[in-house]
C-alpha cells in the first residue's frame, strides 16, 4: 500500500473479487463461442489487454505482477505492458519445465498481444481531458 497509495490497494482487492466471480460465473453459465483455440486466443488477449489497461489508467491493478507493473511505471518510467510482458515471460519460461510447451507458446502470444493492447490504450494519441476524477483519484499535496 505504501508505493500505490490506500485507494488503489483497496481498488485491487475490488477487482480481483470481481474478477473471481466473473470467472466462475463464466465458466459455469456461458458456452464459449468460438471452437478454434486461435479465435478465441486473439479475442481474449483483446478482452485482457482492454480490461487491464482501463485497470491501470485508474491507477488499480489486476493483483499479482500488475500492482509490480504500476509500481515499475510509477518510479522508473517504463510501460505498464512492456514491464508486464517480461515478468509474466520469465513465469512462461520457468513453467515451461512442467507444462507442455504448446500452451506455454498461446500463453505467450496471448501476453504478446494484451501487452500491445495495454501500452496503446494506456498511450493513444488524442485530447486528454483537463480536468476529471477517475475511482482512485486522489489530491496531490
Amino acid at each position: 500500500m505504501q508505493y500505490l497509495g490506500s485507494v488503489s490497494a483497496f481498488g485491487t482487492v475490488y477487482v480481483i473479487t470481481v474478477t473471481s466471480v466473473s470467472v466462475n460465473f463464466f465458466e459455469v453459465f456461458v458456452k464459449p463461442p468460438f471452437a478454434n483455440v486461435w479465435i478465441d486466443l486473439l479475442c481474449g488477449s483483446m478482452f485482457l489487454g482492454t480490461g487491464v489497461a482501463l485497470l491501470m489508467k485508474q491507477r488499480v491493478s489486476n493483483g499479482g505482477i500488475g500492482y509490480v507493473a504500476l509500481a515499475i511505471y510509477k518510479y522508473k518510467g517504463i510501460h505498464p505492458g512492456t514491464s508486464l510482458f517480461w515478468m509474466n515471460g520469465f513465469i512462461f519460461a520457468l513453467a515451461a519445465y512442467a507444462i507442455d510447451w504448446k500452451i506455454i507458446i498461446l500463453a505467450i502470444v496471448c501476453q504478446w498481444l494484451s501487452t500491445r493492447m495495454i501500452n496503446w490504450l494506456l498511450h493513444m494519441p488524442g485530447p486528454r481531458p483537463k480536468w476529471g476524477y477517475g475511482v482512485a483519484w486522489r489530491s496531490k499535496k
